[in-house]
């Protein structure tokens, strides 16, 4: 019969690692390996963030000037801190009006419909988000509203209507129409351009901060501990922390982080320039440094204390 079935393979022991609880080494372990998980995804999610569109056929295009798909153009950033790609020519944008989208320098010949328009930025840089006044409502020396839905993307702070310097002092979260701090001379006519000045941390420092402070970060980073679980274990050499205690190890860290953001922008205020890249990265990188200062102690909670069993008594 063993010469029918042949020979069997060996069976490999498992390891035998001691059952001892996670100490705060172990738990720093994890947590690094669970930051570069982060970081890891956080920067293939950075580079494939793009901003697209197509040139539209109406209006008919031209080599300074097209139209791109029907609420795309809000979209796009303006300014020689970002380029433009046009069917792989790269050029900037000098103004957006609603849908149609100005260059600063002409392209060689005019684009033809459906020829892909993408914008992307990896890092830090100083951009502009420019608009134009739309018609209706009609506009005043105080109120007014971006043509194509553009006034979401605007924010309280300093302005320039047709280059003269105004100040946002609010911008309303249903319609959009935007508030001065003080009356324009002059009330500005429908397509005025207006653009104001954006500093972003780029899409790489954006897509890791994502990961780590949003509305799903907790899930994001229990998930990200419970694929750091087994590759710590081989490190630390102790038996595998519960699933439970690993998700909630991901979660109190998500929770930090946001904690500690939130924090920051109370206490520090908006911040500009590169100071924002560098409180989004100390805000993300906060849980993963401090949680494991005190999950040992945390972790207790998740260790089941074995069972006795029941004392026999002696028959007669």
């Amino acid at each position: 019969m063993g010469a029918l079935v042949g020979p069997t393979a060996p069976v490999r022991p498992a390891p035998n690692l001691p059952a001892l609880p996670w100490n705060r080494r172990d738990w720093f372990v994890l947590s690094g390996i669970a930051a570069l998980i982060v970081v890891a995804v956080g920067l293939f999610v950075g580079m494939t963030d793009t901003t697209s569109s197509t040139v539209q056929s109406k209006p008919a295009p031209t080599a300074s000037s097209f139209a791109v798909a029907s609420g795309d153009g809000k979209t796009f950033l303006c300014g020689s801190g970002i380029t433009l790609s046009v069917g792989g020519t790269q050029t900037h944008v000098a103004s957006v009006d609603a849908d149609q989208i100005t260059l600063s320098t002409p392209l060689a010949s005019a684009p033809s419909s459906g020829t892909a328009v993408s914008q992307s930025q990896l890092g830090p840089a100083t951009v502009a988000v420019c608009a134009s006044v739309a018609s209706s409502p009609a506009p005043t020396t105080t109120e007014f509203t971006l043509a194509g839905g553009a006034g979401v993307d605007f924010v309280d702070s300093a302005i320039t209507v047709d280059g003269q310097p105004a100040t946002i002092k609010s911008v309303d979260s249903t319609s959009y129409r935007i508030t001065l701090s003080k009356a324009l001379a002059t009330a500005p006519s429908s397509g005025t351009p207006v653009v104001q000045q954006l500093y972003t941390t780029g899409s790489l420092i954006g897509g890791i901060v994502g990961l780590a402070i949003s509305e799903i970060s907790i899930l994001i980073l229990a998930v990200a501990a419970w694929v750091a679980r087994p590759f710590a274990t081989r490190i630390v050499k102790k038996q595998r922390p519960r699933i439970l205690e690993t998700f909630v190890f991901g979660a109190v860290v998500a929770v930090v982080d946001t904690l500690v953001y939130y924090l920051e922008v109370s206490t520090l205020g908006s911040t500009t320039g590169a100071g924002v890249a560098l409180a989004e990265l100390a805000a993300a990188a906060s849980g993963f440094v401090l949680v494991p200062l005190a999950y040992p102690a945390v972790s207790r909670m998740f260790r089941r204390t074995p069972r006795q069993a029941p004392a026999q008594r002696s028959g007669r």
